[in-house]
């Protein structure tokens, strides 16, 4: 089986680290009340950090290029600052471009991520699938 014909996990996987000042109010173990809404109610507002991944709407083609696209939006009241971005690459694409100030290190491309609090962020690497890999269908 070809790499693309993976399905919808053919991109590149992504991981955002944001370090935050306070972490979420859970409920007391005994209040059986509690659910899912509640805990969403008492997050600090200040670390909501959102992290929206966009690739291509169809599989690159063998030799053809694509885009991966992270963009980092903090809705807080806080600025983001040396958070950690690292989109991890399979193997078999070739890493035609880190954009930004992203550095590359085995096959994970990183990037140092400060956004101010309102702001957003964006993140590109550009890869090639290889001439000769198989072409999938996407399912």
């Amino acid at each position: 089986m070809g790499w693309i014909a993976r399905g919808s996990r053919w991109a590149a996987t992504t991981a955002l680290a944001v370090a935050v000042s306070g972490g979420p109010a859970w409920a007391d173990e005994g209040d059986d009340a509690a659910g899912r809404g509640s805990v969403l109610a008492e997050l600090d507002r200040a670390a909501l950090v959102r992290l929206v991944l966009t690739a291509p709407d169809e599989y690159p083609l063998p030799g053809e290029e694509a885009e991966f696209r992270a963009t980092v939006a903090n809705d807080g009241v806080s600025p983001v600052e040396g958070a950690l971005l690292a989109q991890h690459v399979p193997e078999e694409l070739e890493i035609v471009e880190v954009g930004g100030e992203g550095v590359l290190e085995g096959g994970i491309a990183n990037w140092r991520v400060d956004v101010a609090e309102g702001e957003v962020a964006e993140f590109v690497l550009r890869v090639r699938v290889p001439g000769g890999a198989d072409a999938g269908t996407g399912s």
